[in-house]
């Protein structure tokens, strides 16, 4: 991947950087393997809280 920008305050000047897809992207993959992690972690507390809840509210109309 080829990244550049203009240099301020220079005639007409660039400066450019080329670094791979891979590495650049490593970081935010983390994030998100780590930000799936917990939702599903967090999904899985809410359905036992659910049904631990429900279970409750309904046994006095059994």
């Amino acid at each position: 991947m080829l990244i550049f920008n203009n240099i301020q305050n220079t005639p007409k000047w660039s400066l450019g950087m080329v670094t791979s897809e891979k590495e650049l992207y490593s970081q935010v993959k983390s994030l998100l393997e780590l930000i799936i992690i917990v939702m599903i972690i967090a999904l899985i507390v809410l359905y036992i809280i659910v049904f631990l809840i429900s279970g409750i509210i309904a046994k006095p109309l059994i």
